[in-house]
């Protein structure tokens, strides 16, 4: 074997489904029989699986430097990089906007948080990583990686199980949104709708989100969407309409599989007029809107097993080539 063993990365204390999907790589690394593990950083900290993390089966380690390992960072964590200095890299951009440190709503701000981090050897720099492995979760991941000359291969993810649970919940017009991506259009939307009913993701278990979902018809998300993300993911399949705008991976058509008109332009603000005539309809007509979803829906669900195929197809060359 060319790689004896294989390390990925991961914050500790972190359940986020960035966190979720290290664990899933190493899960399903683990059933190849490959000698792979999950290192926590920083690692002069103690940290265990979180219980979310439960029904996956991982090991963990520290991550020790080997010309028979590789070490897969997520791309927020580039600077880990130089601490490895026999091992070889791979860099698992599960999104394009964190390693540049935007945030969505401060353009300066972000700009010089990012330059800041690469003067402080934060990151790596883009152009020296010629000579890493690259993979990637979403479209919009492998499209900036091309333009920045660099070859890439899809690695993506699959959601939790528990998102596959049907319910009866009767739905009721509630419109869900994340408080933390893309609030200032949101804001902005519930200033001017004040007859609808918002309500925020926030302050939640696991549990009490996916209970909302089911009771909700729709949920909407200005952010940024820095990768493939799964919030908009969990409410299809709780049968929530999406609503999104169109920046990062929304933009384009493999990421967020959904019609047009479900995706707003949100460079500016949202047009209100036009939300409202959309709302209106999925409120009166949920389930005919729904329809619109099963493209949707079905790619989630072959998501799993999308996962499984590329880990088998990536790993086995990689890890055996000469």
């Amino acid at each position: 074997m060319k790689y004896k063993k294989l390390f990925i990365l991961c914050k500790g204390g972190s359940v986020t489904g960035g966190s979720e999907l290290v664990h899933q790589l190493c899960h399903e690394l683990t059933k190849l029989n490959l000698e792979s593990y999950v290192s926590y950083y920083p690692s002069d900290t103690q940290y265990t699986i979180p219980d979310e993390y439960s029904i996956y089966s991982v090991k963990t380690a520290h991550a020790t430097d080997d010309s028979n390992h590789l070490i897969i960072l997520p791309e927020v964590a580039t600077k880990y990089a130089l601490h490895f200095k026999k091992s070889k890299i791979g860099i698992w951009w599960l999104s394009v906007d964190n390693y540049y440190r935007k945030k969505g709503d401060n353009v300066i701000k972000d700009q010089v948080k990012y330059i800041k981090d690469l003067i402080r050897l934060r990151l790596t720099p883009i152009f020296l990583m010629k000579n890493y492995y690259h993979f990637v979760q979403s479209e919009y991941a492998y499209r900036h990686l091309k333009d920045n000359n660099l070859d890439s291969l899809f690695l993506s993810d699959y959601l939790n199980p528990a998102h596959f649970v049907n319910s009866e919940t009767i739905k009721e017009n509630i419109i869900l949104y994340n408080p933390v991506k893309g609030i200032k259009i949101t804001q902005k939307l519930i200033n001017d709708n004040k007859d609808f009913k918002f309500v925020p993701l926030e302050n939640l278990t696991i549990k009490e989100v996916q209970k909302l979902f089911q009771k909700a018809k729709l949920y909407i998300d200005f952010g940024n969407h820095p990768g493939k993300d799964r919030m908009p993911r969990e409410a299809a399949m709780a049968n929530c309409c999406v609503i999104t705008g169109r920046k990062g991976s929304a933009g384009n058509e493999n990421d967020i599989p959904i019609p047009n008109k479900y995706k707003f332009n949100d460079k500016s603000l949202v047009d209100n007029a036009s939300f409202r005539s959309l709302v209106g309809a999925i409120f009166d007509n949920h389930t005919h809107h729904l329809n619109d979803f099963v493209v949707y829906k079905n790619s989630i669900m072959s998501e799993h097993e999308n996962f499984q195929r590329q880990v088998k197809q990536i790993f086995t060359k990689l890890l055996y080539e000469k």
